[in-house]
């Protein structure tokens, strides 16, 4: 039986790493620690509100209570080491964060396009959130099913709008108000979310009524793509999008219009403004993947220890 400790990983990537070891070589046991014994530790960086809802989340699949091991050591950023009793250490990130490839794991999990000699493995934030075929299905934040292979095909174009674009801003990025007033001018924007007061239980029941939704990233970086732009997609909208896919042909750049294409922020606007209806059913109904994603390689990382 396999052993998994988790420490300071993002609750979502707990869930999702849990669903995918069971799948694929339960029955395992799994803990939250640091210096215990186990054949996989998985570790992020510290994350000071993760530490309850990560234990929360991991005591589901714990057949019984475990203790914590010691404090662990930590770095000048916030970077936890590797666990010297574990037979594989795996290193994730959620954040747009270099893997500190100083540290002594064996792998990495992160937004980085770079294998770094093999040792790293780019794994998207959105993965978390798709059907694979296994766990959870539903999309609690979404509010609906995302069902991955149907990411790969058409959308139907169902009917026209009559809202113009809504807005999901949990981190007030004065890049996305300063999109918000250009915008404006063409049509209204209405603002959901914690930093105005107006938190939503499912985006889905709010976004699926507007053409468009405004999804800016928090940072640029090449291959850095969050739930953002997923989450615009599935809303059944035409996402208006910021950020950075990389050296990719994995999203298909056809299904949304990135400010990262264009010139500057009122060229944007100006294509959104002068975008008639055909141009716009097009975008649409494009696919948000040219393919679906495969998981051989996380699965080959985990089985390296068998």
């Amino acid at each position: 039986m396999l052993s998994v400790q988790f420490n300071q990983v993002h609750p979502r990537a707990v869930q999702f790493f849990s669903d995918f070891i069971l799948a694929n070589f339960g029955p395992v046991k799994f803990g939250y620690s640091q210096n215990n014994k186990c054949d996989i530790q998985i570790n992020g960086i510290r994350m000071s509100d993760n530490r309850i809802l990560m234990k929360k989340i991991v005591n589901q699949f714990a057949k019984k209570k475990r203790q914590e091991g010691p404090p662990e050591l930590m770095y000048q950023n916030g970077e936890i080491p590797p666990n010297e009793k574990a037979s594989l250490n795996v290193w994730y990130t959620g954040e747009n964060i270099r893997p500190p490839l100083y540290l002594n794991y064996d792998y990495f999990l992160s937004f980085d396009r770079d294998s770094f000699s093999g040792r790293n493995l780019y794994f998207p934030l959105w993965y978390l959130d798709i059907d694979w075929g296994f766990g959870e299905k539903f999309c609690r934040r979404i509010g609906v099913n995302v069902e991955g292979i149907e990411l790969t095909k058409l959308r139907d174009f169902k009917k026209k709008k009559s809202k113009f674009a809504c807005a999901f801003i949990g981190n007030a990025h004065p890049m996305r108000f300063e999109a918000i007033r250009k915008f404006s001018d063409i049509g209204q924007i209405d603002i959901y979310g914690k930093s105005v007061g107006k938190p939503v239980n499912s985006k889905f029941e709010i976004a699926k009524n507007y053409k468009y939704n405004l999804c800016f990233e928090n940072d640029t970086y090449p291959g850095y793509v969050t739930e953002k732009l997923l989450d615009a997609y599935y809303c059944e909208t035409v996402p208006l999008y910021w950020g950075d896919l990389g050296n990719q042909n994995l999203i298909n750049n056809k299904s949304h219009l990135n400010l990262k294409e264009f010139q500057n922020l009122e060229a944007f606007r100006e294509k959104i403004e002068f975008l008639n209806d055909a141009e716009y059913e097009v975008i649409y109904k494009q696919p948000f993947l040219n393919f679906m994603p495969s998981l051989n390689d996380l699965k080959d990382i985990f089985s390296s220890v068998l």
